[in-house]
């Protein structure tokens, strides 16, 4: 395992996301068992556990692809556990999956663009009656979706299909079109998953880059080095409960966490 840890501490912010007391059965089955925790404005939060812990369930959870059984979850001091995912969304809630979802009919341009779909399509009357104003701000988006792909180094591949894309350069083409949406807080759903140590680096490096820039990061991941480089502070789950929570040192020397996720010694850096 990688002993570097994040050193950024964010000024003290106020909360921006939370779950609290949040469960989910299925059937008799308890996947998250009473779990709690915030995300601050600014913060990288890491969410981690072995196989099996909860963590993608929280997460389905909190984006709203999931409904809870018990609890609740609040986003810019909303209580938003029953709003629709669509609606999180258009607080400013951005997510990408554990599985790359692009379009691979359309060029990486305009996959970016579907980002901003939110922000151009109001009704097929009103595009109708206001057609100058869509088409300019269909200018707008495409710049901006190239600036985005620019920042992530795909700039000179927006006219190429999606699909003729490795899989890592499609990993940023998402997170492009997740920033699309100007998103108050980027739900990332194990980012570095299929990427080699090369473009997992990178993938750190840019991440770190957004988060320094103020924008707010929860992260599922199972590459734990990662995550201890990245995050300034980590949720530690097992068999769907909360069993640790702080930075990357205390977490790294919690005797539960060693237990139950990084096994004999803690040598393991993924699960």
């Amino acid at each position: 395992m990688r002993t570097q840890t994040a050193s950024r501490t964010p000024i003290e912010a106020p909360q921006l996301m939370s779950i609290r007391g949040g469960m989910k059965r299925f059937g008799g089955l308890v996947a998250v068992d009473n779990v709690s925790f915030d995300v601050r404005q600014g913060e990288a939060v890491g969410l981690i556990g072995p196989n099996g812990a909860g963590k993608s369930t929280t997460f389905n959870l909190i984006t709203g692809v999931d409904g809870l059984s018990a609890g609740e979850i609040f986003f810019k001091q909303e209580n938003i556990t029953k709003a629709p995912l669509h609606r999180r969304s258009a607080m400013g809630m951005a997510r990408t999956f554990q599985i790359v979802r692009l379009f691979s009919g359309l060029t990486v341009l305009e996959n970016v663009m579907l980002g901003f779909h939110p922000q151009l399509v109001d009704g097929f009357i009103p595009s109708l009656l206001r057609f100058r104003k869509v088409a300019a701000d269909e200018r707008r988006c495409a710049q901006r979706a190239m600036e985005l792909l620019q920042f992530v180094g795909l700039a000179p591949r927006a006219d190429d299909l999606i699909s003729h894309l490795p899989h890592g350069q499609q990993r940023l083409v998402e997170i492009a079109r997740a920033l699309a949406s100007e998103p108050g807080i980027l739900l990332l759903d194990e980012p570095a998953a299929g990427l080699n140590d090369e473009e997992t680096a990178g993938l750190g490096r840019m991440l770190r880059l957004l988060n320094d820039d103020g924008l707010t990061i929860l992260i599922v991941e199972h590459d734990i080095g990662f995550i201890m480089g990245l995050c300034h502070r980590i949720v530690v789950l097992d068999h769907g409960a909360k069993i640790a929570e702080g930075d990357a040192a205390s977490v790294q020397s919690d005797p539960k966490v060693i237990e139950a996720y990084l096994g004999t010694g803690g040598a393991h850096a993924k699960n």
